[in-house]
């Protein structure tokens, strides 16, 4: 059953506890139920024990990978098809129109630059779990 609309349950994913905290904090603030995992391995335990109506996950992880994570995700989640927004530090491989078909080879549904989270995770989150439900 998926958690209700209104209070919208996400899988964060990330290998910096600090960044963790801050995305936390801030998806907390915007109305949402966040499960945090430090790393992909720990987020892949989660998604088979919680159902998730969205995913934000970083893309580059020491254990698994961002797009790693989502493929497998995709396999062992109750709900394979939630939203994925990847999340990333470095600009310079999703910067103009590459952005996008990075999005759809990784299997994700949106991006955001890190440096930009504070800003544009929110309205990206909501666009998609509106155009989803």
């Amino acid at each position: 059953m998926c958690s209700d609309i209104r209070n919208p349950r996400l899988l964060l994913v990330d290998d910096d506890q600090d960044q963790l905290n801050v995305l936390r904090f801030l998806l907390e603030r915007g109305g949402y139920q966040v499960t945090a995992a430090c790393g992909g391995a720990a987020a892949l335990v989660e998604a088979r024990r919680h159902e998730f109506d969205l995913i934000v996950c970083d893309v580059v992880m020491p254990d698994l990978s961002g797009p790693e994570f989502v493929n497998s995700f995709r396999k062992v989640s109750a709900r394979p098809n939630a939203p994925v927004v990847l999340l990333t530090a470095g600009k310079e491989a999703f910067e103009g129109q590459g952005f996008d078909m990075h999005a759809v080879s990784f299997r994700a549904d949106a991006f955001c630059l890190k440096q930009h989270a504070t800003t544009q995770l929110l309205p990206q989150i909501k666009s998609l779990l509106l155009a989803g439900g």
